[in-house]
C-alpha cells in the first residue's frame, strides 16, 4: 500500500500480492504483479502503466495523458479517468468496464469483444477533432462503457 507521494517515477512490481495506491503524483507510474490485483486511486500521472497476469485492475479518479492497462486473467474496472486521453485497456480473459463522468470531446472510442458483448453508451458520441484514441478490448469477456 502506497499513498500520498510525489515523485518523477513510480515503478512498483511484485510477484504475488496486491498493489494499492492513492494520492500519487508523478510523470510515470508503472505497477506490475504476476499474481495480484492492482488498484490506483486519486492520482495524477503523465503515463500510467498497469499489468497483471492474474488479477483485477482498478483505477478511479486517476488523471493521465496516456494509459496502458493489461491483464491476462481478470477484470478491468475504470471510473472517472481523464476523458480525453490515449488509453488501451485489454483483458484477455475477463470483462472491461469503464464509466465516464463527462463525455470525451477529442477521443475516438473503440470497444471490441471477441467472445462477449459490447455495450457502449458513447457509441453515438460526436467528437470535434480526434486527438486521442481509447481502446477497450476483451478477448474472452464483455466490454461495457457508461456515462454518468
Amino acid at each position: 500500500i502506497i499513498s500520498d507521494i510525489e515523485a518523477e517515477e513510480f515503478k512498483i512490481k511484485t510477484k504475488e500480492g496486491a498493489i494499492e495506491t492513492a494520492g500519487l503524483t508523478g510523470n510515470y507510474g508503472a505497477f506490475q504483479s504476476s499474481m495480484g490485483a492492482l488498484k490506483v486511486e486519486s492520482s495524477d500521472f503523465q503515463n500510467l502503466y498497469m499489468e497483471t497476469e492474474m488479477g483485477r485492475i482498478t483505477a478511479g479518479g486517476v488523471k493521465a495523458e496516456r494509459y496502458n492497462l493489461v491483464t491476462e486473467l481478470g477484470k478491468i474496472s475504470l471510473d472517472n479517468l481523464t476523458p480525453d486521453s490515449d488509453l488501451k485497456a485489454l483483458s484477455k480473459m475477463g470483462s472491461v468496464s469503464v464509466n465516464y463522468r463527462t463525455a470525451p470531446e477529442n477521443t475516438k472510442i473503440v470497444a471490441r469483444a471477441n467472445v462477449g458483448k459490447v455495450k457502449n453508451a458513447l457509441e453515438q458520441n460526436k467528437i470535434t477533432e480526434q486527438l486521442y484514441r481509447a481502446e477497450y478490448m476483451s478477448e474472452m469477456g464483455s466490454v461495457k462503457i457508461t456515462l454518468s
